[in-house]
């Protein structure tokens, strides 16, 4: 019997299948997710060498290490929004990838990141000086109550266990402390539009699909306080929009890694909006 980890009911609806993954709707409270419970195993498979670059599937990224540009412009216009709120003091980041935000934060903030992939990891330290810890996060290696910011950007979409995950990382938040984590919104116009081509529903990396109603429902459950839901602009590369595009209509592999060699797809970078990505800010008032 499949139940919902979000509230538990045991009455789901099917979507549809992709990939041979089932997609999932609790028909309590609405959470989306796949019939789908990775082991530690298959987890650390999926992001070993090659997920961040040269991956030769329909998940993971073409170069993600070339996007810095892009990502950094993104990541400075976060930073400013959490600087309104938060000032100073101890940030961490789950999922920090190749460290491009905590290489921003760290002019600011006193910084320490999480990142199970170790090919991100070695990146982020041999380019920015950046020690990370390397591995699945998990919240009892950090002292309670020690951190005034926590982020998770695109992140709670891959984790096996993110009620759990979310627990923890209300134990090492200071009160008053400030959570911002970014995903995908899966009762958006454009997710409905695209149906099961939408550009967020890749498997067998992303587990969950949120909504603004489970999103805050699941924070609210750990004992945090939603502040507010913004649909905010990014910043992606001509070559990336390309690659999402090109997989999300699962065109062969060898055509979308042809657009790396065009050196000036990655010059171009464009701000863009389909109003389907929430950026949550929350506080632990508690």
């Amino acid at each position: 019997m499949i139940k919902c980890k979000l509230c538990n009911s045991t009455a789901t609806i099917h979507l549809f299948q992709k990939n041979n993954y089932d997609f999932l709707r609790c028909k309590e409270c609405g959470l989306v997710f796949l019939d789908y419970d990775p082991n530690e195993e298959s987890i650390h498979q999926l992001y070993s060498e090659g997920y961040f670059k040269d991956k030769n599937t329909m998940c993971g990224f073409l170069d993600y290490f070339s996007l810095q540009k892009a990502f950094r412009k993104t990541f400075s216009k976060r930073l400013q929004k959490i600087l309104r709120l938060k000032e100073d003091g101890r940030l961490l980041e789950i999922g920090a990838g190749a460290g491009f935000f905590l290489d921003e934060a760290k002019k600011f903030f006193r910084i320490s990141g999480n990142e199970i992939s170790k090919e991100a990891c070695d990146f982020a330290e041999r380019n920015y000086g950046i020690h990370m810890e390397c591995g699945s996060f998990d919240h009892t290696r950090y002292l309670n109550n020690t951190f005034d910011v926590i982020v998770m950007f695109d992140v709670i979409e891959h984790l096996a266990r993110p009620f759990d995950i979310l627990r923890g990382v209300f134990t090492i938040q200071k009160k008053d402390g400030l959570l911002v984590l970014s995903t995908g919104d899966v009762d958006s116009l454009v997710a409905k539009i695209s149906g099961k081509r939408w550009h967020l529903f890749t498997v067998p990396e992303h587990l969950f699909f949120f909504s603004k109603r489970t999103i805050r429902l699941a924070l609210e459950k750990v004992g945090y306080e939603v502040i507010k839901i913004n649909y905010e602009y990014n910043y992606y590369t001509l070559s990336y929009v390309l690659e999402r595009l090109t997989k999300s209509f699962e065109v062969r592999a060898g055509f979308y890694r042809n657009l790396s060699r065009i050196n000036w797809l990655n010059k171009i970078i464009l701000p863009l909006n389909l109003f389907d990505i929430m950026t949550v800010y929350a506080t632990k008032s508690v």
